[in-house]
């Protein structure tokens, strides 16, 4: 099944994805700022229609060329429902939503497209409202396979189409998993979901020799990743989508190669040995930094790969030894 790729590696991937499948994705997670206005996993129909509306908003944005960080999108659409309210979902002209954006604290962190935030959002809205009737839910129904609705919503909402939907397949796979995702979209199956291919897990991807090169990614690309992950997790491929983004924010910067990416894996094997904790290294313009995403706030810096490892050793610990000497739940 995997020729090409050597059993132990096969072995060691299996793993580091099990480890690092139930991380809480940050745009949901309930331990960080800022507090949601909605309950994720609620029961209730409503709740659930309109969690579906909301984090459609969310995903919109939900692109480092529009908002910067990732962090930032879930920022914005909390700051935009504080002022709006319920209105936020009714909201159908770019103006206004103009105003209170070019007025949030954050405005000069997003990226060189934010101005294109307000049509984004109102075309979301529009989009919800005259297509869906304002039911993502009912709307969902109409679809046998997710891959259907995700060119639908690429038609319809703004910078969530191209080539490979990007954006759109992230949205469902927040509404089609399981937990740690939402699986709102409940009579979709997990098994039919596609990878949101980004640059990060594209690396990942040339290491194990199932495309040619991280850019340009096309339609293809996507398929053959998506493949090699029904081979390891056939009734869950998108189960591979933040371990792989792991593994391919470490993997900035480096030859792209099997022996490179065997290395990566044994190093975030070595550390989580001494830790138990898996983390997320980024080569910067000037160092390196790294974070937990299990802990949130958990971060560092360091000026080589080896010293920024060692920094993130001692602040797992110093988190851990806080954590227990108030008694903060985890």
């Amino acid at each position: 099944m995997f020729s090409n790729i050597d059993e132990e590696i096969i072995r060691m991937l299996r793993e580091f994805v099990e480890r690092n499948s139930t991380i809480i994705d940050l745009q949901f997670d309930p331990r960080l700022p800022p507090k949601l206005p909605i309950e994720p996993w609620a029961k209730d129909y409503i709740s659930r229609m309109k969690t579906a509306h909301y984090f459609l908003l969310v995903a919109s944005v939900d692109e480092r060329g529009v908002i910067g960080r990732a962090e930032n999108a879930r920022y914005l659409i909390a700051e935009l429902y504080r002022k709006f309210g319920e209105k936020i979902y009714q909201i159908t002209d770019s103006k206004i939503f103009k105003k209170e954006i070019f007025e949030c604290p954050r405005y000069n962190d997003f990226g060189f497209l934010k101005s294109q935030i307000p049509d984004i959002l109102a075309s979301v809205n529009r989009f919800v409202i005259q297509e869906a009737n304002g039911d993502l839910i009912k709307f969902s129904k109409r679809f046998r396979q997710p891959r259907s609705m995700v060119k639908v919503i690429g038609r319809y909402v703004k910078r969530m189409g191209g080539p490979i939907n990007k954006k759109a397949w992230i949205y469902m796979r927040w509404m089609v998993r399981p937990k740690p995702d939402l699986r709102i979209f409940s009579h979709f199956s997990p098994k039919n979901l596609y990878i949101p291919l980004t640059s990060d897990i594209a690396r990942v991807a040339v290491c194990l020799g199932l495309i040619r090169s991280v850019e340009p990614i096309r339609w293809s690309d996507v398929e053959k990743v998506t493949h090699f992950a029904r081979e390891l997790f056939p009734e869950d491929p998108v189960k591979v989508d933040f371990p792989f983004f792991l593994i391919g924010r470490w993997l900035r910067g480096k030859a792209l190669n099997m022996q490179t990416f065997k290395e990566t894996l044994i190093k975030f094997d070595e550390f989580y040995r001494k830790t138990g904790f898996s983390i997320l290294v980024t080569k910067e313009k000037v160092g390196y930094s790294a974070e937990c995403p299990a802990l949130p706030g958990c971060i560092t810096q360091g000026d080589t790969e080896e010293e920024v490892l060692k920094n993130m050793e001692e602040a797992i610990e110093s988190y851990l030894e806080t954590v227990r000497k108030h008694g903060i739940e985890m």
